[in-house]
């Protein structure tokens, strides 16, 4: 089944993780594409060695090009490469779980009414030669509002899953395109491509979401993500506390407003893909802009002294409370509730995860984990550097 599989891989001078990820699919019969903006490649182009499945290609970012933008050029490239019937998007340091993939695989093929199929996602960070699971379990909960045959309907839903799941090839391909096509906006504000990624994974596709663990993905953190410095819209809370306030100062500029129509002309164009009235689509897409628009205004100085009262609180209760408790206060909390109190090791999380019904083969994570700690020497393939 997994041979009616493509998984592309994006990347970007992150070559050591890259291994991992050759060792984890060299075995399985899903095509894999590399597409790799290093500066240098670290692979010949073409079929790895001692690989079938595995193919390599280098899109060199060029000189004084933005890196975002280079990654937006090589999703575009990528949209062309799926010859199978099914296709999905990974990061070169994630991870989909084989019992997922098959999950979904076999979903889409007895559902010829759905167009893709998201699942639950395990977060993890490595660090000192210990991998630490985030007590949290994104993704969303499955709903007919996501599947209804309405474009507007999949829009309200809300329900989006971050270019990550299984698709149609057909309609994924048109998703990349539509999503990352080089527009007017792209050198001034690129992250609009990834606001827009967010909107067509609801109105393009009719999902499913499965209470299963589909996805690993490895964590930044938090202090780094406070670092960086992308501008863009999204529909995540926590992103939106992060990043929104900067896009919304770029959205006051001249540069944004003489982007509007073409954004609005970019999201209609995507829908028409799936909705052959035009008009509604565009009725839609006004609206969104506008809400969109609205629901960035920079929080009330009220507002920001609750969420500060919060954290506080949290980072209290982290800090007195023993790790029993926290490990018993962690298997009471909800699904949908549950918040991160701490991390924990592999064990305490395959409780949560009984705890919260959510399907996952017990063999397959610890397999991940000793593959994420196993020694670089200990890889079959190793990059060029």
């Amino acid at each position: 089944m997994l041979s009616d599989l493509t998984i592309l891989i994006p990347t970007y001078n992150r070559q050591r993780l890259l291994e991992y990820s050759i060792e984890y699919w060299r075995d399985l019969s899903a095509t894999i594409h590399i597409i790799d903006g290093s500066d240098q490649p670290c692979f010949e182009a073409g079929p790895l060695t001692g690989t079938n499945n595995i193919f390599y290609h280098h899109m060199p970012n060029s000189n004084g090009v933005d890196p975002f933008i280079n990654f937006t050029n090589r999703l575009h490239f990528g949209a062309l490469l799926p010859k199978t019937k099914f296709v999905a998007c990974l990061g070169e340091d994630d991870f989909y779980t084989l019992s997922g993939l098959i999950t979904s695989l076999k979903y889409l093929e007895s559902h010829e009414e759905v167009d893709a199929v998201a699942g639950r996602t395990l977060v993890f960070q490595q660090a000192n030669n210990r991998i630490l699971w985030n007590a949290t379990l994104f993704s969303q909960k499955d709903s007919g509002a996501s599947r209804s045959q309405f474009v507007g309907d999949r829009v309200n839903s809300g329900q989006t899953w971050d270019l990550y799941a299984i698709c149609r090839t057909e309609i994924f391909s048109n998703f990349l395109r539509v999503s990352y096509e080089t527009k007017s906006f792209t050198c001034d504000e690129p992250t609009t491509h990834e606001w827009m990624m967010l909107i067509f994974c609801r109105a393009l596709f009719r999902t499913k979401f499965i209470e299963s663990v589909l996805m690993i993905r490895r964590s930044i953190g938090e202090e780094l993500l406070k670092k960086l410095t992308l501008r863009t819209i999204t529909l995540n809370d926590h992103m939106h506390e992060l990043w929104g306030k900067a896009f919304f100062d770029f959205m006051k500029l001249p540069e944004f407003q003489k982007y509007v129509r073409e954004i609005e002309e970019q999201l209609v164009a995507g829908f028409n893909i799936v909705s052959e009235d035009s008009e509604l689509n565009l009725r839609i897409v006004q609206k969104i802009v506008s809400d969109q628009i609205s629901s960035l205004e920079s929080p009330s100085a009220e507002k920001i002294k609750r969420l500060k009262g919060k954290k506080y609180f949290r980072k209290l209760i982290i800090k007195i409370s023993p790790n029993f408790l926290k490990d018993f206060c962690l298997q009471l909390i909800p699904i949908d509730k549950a918040i991160r109190l701490k991390q924990c090791d592999l064990k305490l999380m395959k409780k949560l995860l009984r705890r919260w019904d959510v399907e996952f083969d017990n063999e397959e994570l610890t397999g991940i984990e000793k593959l994420l700690l196993k020694p670089r020497e200990e890889l079959r393939l190793r990059a060029n550097i």
